[in-house]
This record gives C-alpha cells, sequence and structure tokens, in this order.
C-alpha cells in the first residue's frame, strides 16, 4: 500500500486544543496553590516533612556525581576516596 501525502490536520509538534487547555489549567492551579505550601507544609508532621522535602530534592538539588580519587604514597599505600550516592 502506498502512502499518501499528508493534507490538512495540525502541523507536525503543535499542540492540540485539549493539551493548552489543560496545560493554562494546571498553571492556574499551580500558581493559586504554590502560595499556600507555606501553609500546607506547617500542617505536616515532621515525617511528613521529611518526605515531602526529599521528593523535592531531584529537582531542585544537582545529581551528584561519583568521583573516584586514588592517592599512592611513597609507602605503598593506596588512599580512595568515593563520593556519591552509594552503588552508583
Amino acid at each position: 500500500m502506498e502512502k499518501r501525502q499528508k493534507t490538512g490536520g495540525r502541523r507536525k509538534g503543535s499542540c492540540n486544543k485539549i493539551t493548552i487547555k489543560t496545560r493554562q489549567f494546571l498553571a492556574e492551579v499551580f500558581d493559586t496553590e504554590i502560595r499556600n505550601f507555606p501553609k500546607y507544609i506547617a500542617e505536616l508532621d515532621t515525617r511528613e516533612k521529611l518526605d515531602f522535602c526529599l521528593r523535592l530534592a531531584p529537582y531542585i538539588l544537582p545529581k551528584i556525581a561519583n568521583i573516584s580519587i586514588s592517592v599512592d604514597d611513597q609507602k605503598d599505600k593506596i588512599i580512595t576516596l568515593h563520593l556519591g550516592a552509594p552503588g552508583v
């Protein structure tokens, strides 16, 4: 079966109307709710606050790369320093 040339419809990469409306709605909700964050956080217990911070951290803090440093001194002792998350 031969491919036909596409005619009409949306242009490649353009958003459809529902996507645009959904993004606008979510932006409005987020704009309203972000102002209430201090109140919401104050209502959390310690464990919930910690959980909230840990879940938010990857979006705020840069990821730490695994860095290894080996130093070989004159007495044939090797000092190795590993920085980063375990197993990375």
